[in-house]
């Protein structure tokens, strides 16, 4: 088995598809619009994945959906896990555009691997993993 997407319905896309390219360096494979979103208006969806990727099939994706008729509460106790190259750099980053960092650093497998944990976008809570070649 493997991992395939995470579905993530949010009230402004184009924060979460800043946030996920500037900040987690995924990119938007796609992006569309529809009809049939909440007062008439147009769904919004974007698949970010990482660089040069086919999503789904070479790797897993995020998917970002903004006024979906059936829109549930958002951020109902789930927390999204990205690995990335340097935590410091993602730190800075996160610094910078205002995501508080709420967990961490935490260190794992004798240093190895480096988890912190951040308030993102709509209060979703998001983890980043560094792990370190030995």
């Amino acid at each position: 088995m493997m991992f395939s997407y995470f579905m993530l319905y949010v009230k402004d896309i184009d924060e979460h598809i800043e946030f996920y390219r500037d900040i987690m360096g995924l990119e938007m494979e796609t992006y569309y619009e529809e009809e049939g979103g909440m007062n008439d208006g147009m769904i919004k969806v974007a698949f970010m994945v990482d660089k040069g990727k086919r999503p789904m099939i070479d790797v897993p994706m995020i998917e970002l959906v903004a006024n979906s008729p059936d829109d549930a509460p958002v951020h109902c106790g789930y927390q999204i896990g990205i690995q990335v190259d340097s935590s410091q750099r993602v730190d800075k980053l996160m610094k910078e555009h205002g995501y508080p960092l709420i967990n961490g650093p935490l260190y794992r497998e004798d240093g190895r691997i480096t988890l912190m944990e951040y308030v993102g976008p709509e209060g979703t809570r998001v983890a980043t993993m560094e792990v370190k070649e030995i």
